[in-house]
């Protein structure tokens, strides 16, 4: 069977993106072969309406993933699927670096429910899916999730995991050559954070329009109209034009939009002054909404502005026994074997939180220091007290250089194995 023309919502970037999802959906056909597959299934904002895709010197690129879930018929062979799938995304994605961000595709049995729970990411694929190759009927067989039923601790998953990319993130900006392409990528990395944080909140007031234009506009509507935290409301009114602003862009991939609302040119020189200035706006933005959410998570109140008065609140995002259980997990993973945390420092820890958790904590207090929102020395007794990793025997008489590139490290692999899952060696 070969794939029909694959039909998107209608928006700028829709035409090109089209073209890279058939391509896609011709190399996973080729590699698993047809009969191993009842359906393939299109995910993400493209398939609202969303899709970005910027005009640069070299032509079109799509800062969107391509984002694809195979289904797979009843007695197919999944480990030996799995392991050709893999060796088709990592071509693919050397194949299409050229003209887009990057290309992902899980796989799942036809009718096996496991692994759906009612957490932001498996409401956002679910809501709005596009059967792009196969049996359209698979659609009808995905479980359905209400916003109510996503609990607060995922929203401030969500935020952790962006916090997360926007340290590493700082890294490479620092080394990355300022081309035009890279550093539209960094623009939207950086930009994620706005929405995401943008997102999370809404989910805790359980209105989630489908795109993000529509999010912007109720994210406005409630914080203009908070009538229970003036702290929260004074801290993000300011930043309503430039979140109105990323939310078109993700939409169009115009960046004027950007420059109008950053005051800055849309060259390259423009783009990255761009997006320093979102990061260091996402800096009070996501300070704020960690706030609300760890208290929303916790079911707790912050006693004070101080960092430790938030931090104090994880102690109870998480009961004992999970804490327990989850540190020795850890422990025992691929990142754990490779060195990745302190066993000595996750098990005196554990009776307050688990390493994930506190491999989170570090990230915030590290992401803070370095848009200056807290001082060195209030980041550094935080890590002292918090930080789960196995660092440098001296690391705390290095210089501050030093001492950073040691904690990027430790959170780049974090990323890398534990948030992405990926294979880590030993001595990595």
């Amino acid at each position: 069977m070969q794939p029909e023309r694959i039909s998107l919502p209608d928006a700028p970037g829709t035409p090109f993106y089209q073209t890279l999802v058939e391509t896609c959906v011709r190399g996973v056909l080729e590699s698993l072969g047809e009969s191993e597959l009842d359906a393939l299934i299109l995910i993400g904002a493209p398939t609202r309406g969303e899709p970005t895709v910027v005009e640069t010197a070299a032509g079109p690129y799509s800062l969107s993933d391509v984002d694809m879930a195979c289904i797979v018929r009843h007695g197919a062979d999944i480990p030996l699927l799995k392991s050709k799938l893999a060796s088709w995304v990592a071509s693919a994605n050397e194949e299409l670096k050229p003209v887009c961000s990057g290309v992902d595709v899980s796989m799942r049995r036809r009718g096996d429910a496991r692994g759906f729970h009612p957490l932001i990411a498996t409401y956002e694929m679910l809501r709005t899916p596009s059967v792009v190759w196969g049996d359209p009927s698979v659609l009808g067989e995905l479980p359905d999730f209400r916003v109510e039923d996503v609990p607060a601790w995922d929203c401030l998953r969500l935020l952790h995991n962006r916090i997360v990319e926007q340290v590493v993130l700082h890294r490479r900006l620092a080394r990355r050559p300022a081309d035009e392409r890279s550093t539209l990528s960094d623009l939207y990395a950086t930009g994620k954070l706005t929405l995401d944080a943008m997102t999370a909140f809404l989910f805790l007031e359980r209105e989630v329009p489908e795109r993000y234009v529509d999010r912007a506009a109720v994210f406005r509507r409630r914080i203009t109209n908070l009538p229970w935290d003036d702290r929260l409301r004074v801290a993000l009114e300011a930043h309503l034009p430039r979140i109105d602003a990323l939310a078109r862009f993700k939409a169009s991939g115009d960046r004027s939009l950007l420059a109008t609302a950053f005051g800055t040119g849309t060259d390259t020189a423009g783009l990255i002054e761009m997006t320093r200035e979102c990061f260091r706006a996402n800096a009070e933005i996501a300070e704020a909404m960690w706030r609300l959410l760890v208290e929303r998570a916790s079911g707790g109140e912050a006693r004070g502005e101080e960092i430790d008065a938030v931090a104090a609140l994880y102690s109870r995002l998480e009961t004992l026994p999970r804490k327990a259980v989850r540190a020795m997990r850890m422990l025992r993973s691929p990142a754990g074997r490779a060195g990745l945390f302190s066993a000595g420092r996750v098990v005196a820890l554990s009776p307050f939180a688990s390493p994930k958790e506190l491999a989170y904590l570090s990230a915030v207090v590290i992401y803070l220091e370095l848009s200056a929102r807290i001082d060195g020395d209030e980041a550094r007794a935080a890590l002292r007290r918090w930080c789960p990793f196995n660092l440098p025997r001296d690391f705390w008489s290095l210089d501050e250089a030093r001492r950073r590139e040691a904690l990027l490290d430790r959170l780049d692999l974090f990323r890398h194995a534990v948030l992405h899952g990926r294979k880590v060696s030993a001595d990595r």
